[in-house]
């Protein structure tokens, strides 16, 4: 699947939000992991034990994958306003093209939170009748322009298709 060259990329500050996601689900399995070591694992036989650390070794390198490969997520997310649809481009491993047909949305919301706000990101989310579209972690001044873009593409689009 390609992407469009003209295709809007996210702005850079998101890699340090996937970052920040990923150091937090990783600090989250440790303490589990140690908690779990401490009231339970450790009064175990010895070969509980052993198995124990290394499904709880496994598992940090599994949580250590995702920031590995951020700037290859960063390279396959990005979005595209055409002239009678929205484009959004997602996924890394398993990719997907959405397109949205400007006379199918219904409303356009803007959400941000606790992370975004730290870095003044936000969610632009497209709802159409059948579904709901994310654009996630763009600048706050680009989602206010894209939603209002958004808006009056589609009502100009329900104004175009009414007059046929």
């Amino acid at each position: 699947m390609d992407i469009p060259t003209n295709a809007q990329v996210l702005p850079k500050r998101v890699k340090r939000v996937w970052l920040l996601k990923q150091l937090i689900i990783m600090l989250v399995i440790i303490i589990c992991l140690v908690a779990a070591w401490y009231f339970a694992i450790k009064s175990m036989p010895n070969f509980w034990q052993r198995w124990f650390q290394i499904v709880g070794g496994v598992a940090v390198v599994i949580s250590v994958i995702p920031m590995i490969l951020i700037p290859y997520r960063y390279a396959f997310n990005r979005y595209l306003m055409a002239a009678e649809s929205v484009d959004i481009y997602q996924g890394f491993l398993f990719r997907k093209a959405e397109l949205i047909p400007l006379n199918r949305i219904q409303n356009v919301r803007i959400t941000q939170g606790p992370i975004s706000r730290l870095f003044h990101l936000n969610n632009l989310t497209i709802v159409t009748a059948a579904h709901n579209f994310s654009i996630n972690y763009i600048d706050n001044h680009t989602a206010q322009n894209l939603r209002q873009r958004l808006i009056n593409a589609a009502l100009q689009a329900r104004e175009v298709a009414e007059d046929e």
